[in-house]
């Protein structure tokens, strides 16, 4: 226990290098039916993971679950560190937002009434209409 304590901040470090690099190659190599280019300032970020857009979707759906559990038990190791009311409420938050991070690379864009509701509630958003 006293080892994870002492190196869990690798966990959030090494999924934070995941997701970026990830993100970074797949919107790269990101092209639109009408050869467009992958920019965030006219697409949304999920549009990386959809299957049949984007070549390498694999590749950014299998870094959002890899980041997402390795987020997960960084927010575990952060939650055994500090204590405290507020930081009881922050791990409560935390888990839930790693748990729904890995979710969205689970259901990708393809699967949109799921993806919808993953993406918005990794987000904080309410998706309700």
């Amino acid at each position: 226990m006293k080892i994870f304590v002492r190196h869990f901040r690798w966990l959030g470090i090494v999924g934070t290098a995941i997701i970026t690099i990830a993100s970074l190659i797949t919107g790269f190599f990101f092209r639109t039916p009408a050869v467009y280019r992958y920019s965030p300032l006219n697409h949304f970020i999920s549009e990386l993971g959809w299957e049949g857009h984007s070549s390498l979707a694999w590749l950014f759906n299998a870094s959002l679950i890899v980041t997402g559990i390795l987020f997960i038990f960084f927010i575990v190791g952060l939650g055994l560190l500090i204590r405290g009311i507020w930081a009881k409420i922050a791990k409560a938050s935390g888990l839930v937002t790693a748990i729904f991070c890995a979710l969205v690379g689970v259901f990708p864009m393809n699967h949109l009434p799921q993806h919808t509701f993953v993406a918005m509630f990794f987000l904080g958003v309410d998706w309700r209409p």
